[in-house]
């Protein structure tokens, strides 16, 4: 057996057993039809919620082989031509980031959501060339906002920053950010950059802590989407591991664990 050349790190509830068993199933037909079942393994971490989010993930990089290692949400989509479309740029590990773009999905509204170095902090855009600038996650209350026009800043103020992200909230263009635990990147890099216990919000902890360590000097963007994040507020366990999704129309059926293993 060869060096791994991806690994893809899934962290989950045993409640949420249906959406895990069909993104693995989708995930094995797209390694076994690309010949990549050497080259690519698929990690799981399940409990009942017993730690945090931040904690499997930590776990999962541990156990990680591969010389680039991505995440995935267990109740997330990603296209048919994922796995193929970063295999063919990270097997010539030339890069510490591949990006690619995440499709958020919030009702019927399609939100692009685009990653890459040059994104220092996480960037809402706007019309009128109004941007939102945070510097931590939106939902913490720590959370310093600024908002900028045409590249100049306007408001440092999180109330009145707030307001404009309400009364434009439903017509943003993009949101950019400068990493993501679901892109891919170097091991030896992720290795660098713990999660933390937080209960949610570690994901853009993560990408910020990345950031500031200025960490990725090279990178390759594939330019369309390939991962559809479906948020939902009520439902998402990365807000509440109370609240799971348990009425999927999915079949649970036999996986392959040579591909997927559980840790």
């Amino acid at each position: 057996m060869g060096e791994k050349i991806l690994s893809i790190c899934i962290p989950s509830l045993f409640p949420r057993k249906k959406q895990l068993n069909r993104l693995l199933l989708d995930l094995e037909k797209q390694i076994k039809i690309n010949n990549l079942e050497e080259m690519v393994e698929i990690l799981v971490c399940v409990d009942n919620g017993e730690i945090t989010l931040g904690e499997k993930s930590n776990k999962l990089v541990n156990k990680a082989t591969g010389n680039y290692i991505t995440g995935i949400g267990d109740d997330d989509i990603v296209k048919p031509t994922y796995v193929k479309d970063i295999y063919d740029i990270a097997k010539n590990k030339k890069y510490d980031q591949i990006t690619f773009i995440k499709e958020c999905v919030e009702g019927k509204k399609i939100i692009p959501m685009e990653f890459s170095k040059k994104y220092k902090n996480y960037i809402i855009f706007l019309p009128f060339n109004i941007e939102i600038h945070s510097l931590k996650f939106l939902s913490n209350k720590s959370d310093k906002l600024i908002i900028y026009r045409n590249k100049r800043m306007l408001f440092e103020n999180n109330v009145v920053v707030g307001l404009v992200f309400i009364i434009f909230k439903k017509f943003i263009k993009k949101i950019a950010c400068y990493s993501w635990p679901t892109m891919v990147v170097k091991k030896d890099i992720v290795d660098k950059v713990k999660f933390t216990d937080l209960k949610s919000g570690q994901d853009m902890e993560w990408a910020i802590n990345l950031s500031k360590k200025k960490l990725i000097k090279k990178e390759y963007n594939i330019n369309k989407p390939l991962y559809i994040y479906n948020f939902n507020m009520k439902k998402s366990s990365r807000f509440n591991n109370n609240s799971i999704i348990t009425d999927i129309n999915h079949t649970i059926k036999p996986i392959d664990k040579k591909i997927i293993k559980f840790i």
